[in-house]
């Protein structure tokens, strides 16, 4: 029975988070970011990680890090009652995988309860003349336009070549800083650790394109009462429908658009 029961926590497991590989270095960002354009003063930190592997990297919250770690421990023990407000919260969802054999770069990302994969094409980058120290390494910048808009970034080839956070990669060197002209989006190096964990990702994400993406994801914004009945296929009780609705509206700024 035992033997039984540690074979169904692994082939949940494996089902969930399908491993690809161990990294072998970690990268910390500060990503520092504004969600609703109602009110620009207020701006959200997550602590990010690129973990670096020989094959792959993968770009997250360290926070859902932790919380996927753990989530995974408890199911491979057989504990499948899972108390989610115990678990590390984070208000950042997207993940980038790159593939370093195929040259891909996937976006993870979430609308309400389902989670969602699509390809992304290679940033089209124009070097600057410009140079700066950060952390120590001398940096040079670099332009390029994403969701439509104008980002400035700072690598260093003193570093892992070709590497950078979210989808900011294909530069000489690694990208140690990035943002938008009007700040929405700031990500900074914080460190880098020689530290092994999975590079994994939920299986059971819809494979989906970045149009077909950004269309359900602007039909849910613009219904969110309607669409959370379909995503999480129950009625919203009628005294929590405002609440609900001005909660999802102040999340209009987005990195993909």
């Amino acid at each position: 029975m035992k033997v039984k029961i540690l074979f169904v926590s692994l082939f949940l497991s494996l089902l969930l988070f399908g491993q690809q590989e161990n990294s072998q270095s970690l990268i910390f960002y500060n990503f520092k970011f504004r969600q609703d354009s109602t009110n620009l003063d207020k701006k959200f930190d997550e602590v990010m990680v690129l973990l670096i592997g020989n094959k792959q990297s993968l770009y997250k919250s360290y926070q859902k890090l932790k919380r996927d770690s753990l989530i995974k421990n408890n199911l491979n023990k057989g504990i499948y009652e899972i108390n989610f407000s115990n678990l590390p919260k984070t208000n950042v969802f997207h993940q980038i995988l790159r593939d370093y054999e195929k040259d891909s770069i996937k976006i993870y990302d979430r609308i309400a309860s389902k989670d969602f994969v699509f390809g992304v094409e290679k940033i089209k980058w124009k070097l600057g003349k410009e140079k700066k120290t950060i952390s120590g390494f001398d940096c040079q910048n670099a332009f390029c336009n994403v969701g439509g808009r104008d980002f400035e970034a700072w690598f260093t080839t003193s570093l892992i070549p070709n590497e950078g956070p979210y989808r900011f990669k294909g530069l000489p060197g690694l990208v140690l800083e990035v943002y938008d002209k009007k700040s929405n989006f700031e990500i900074t190096f914080m460190g880098i650790k020689n530290l092994t964990y999975p590079i994994e990702l939920n299986n059971l994400s819809i494979k989906t394109n970045k149009e077909k993406f950004l269309k359900s994801r602007k039909e849910f914004y613009a219904d969110p009462i309607g669409q959370s009945q379909l995503y999480f296929g129950r009625v919203i009780p009628e005294q929590n429908r405002e609440r609900i609705k001005q909660n999802v509206q102040k999340e209009n700024i987005f990195i993909e658009q």
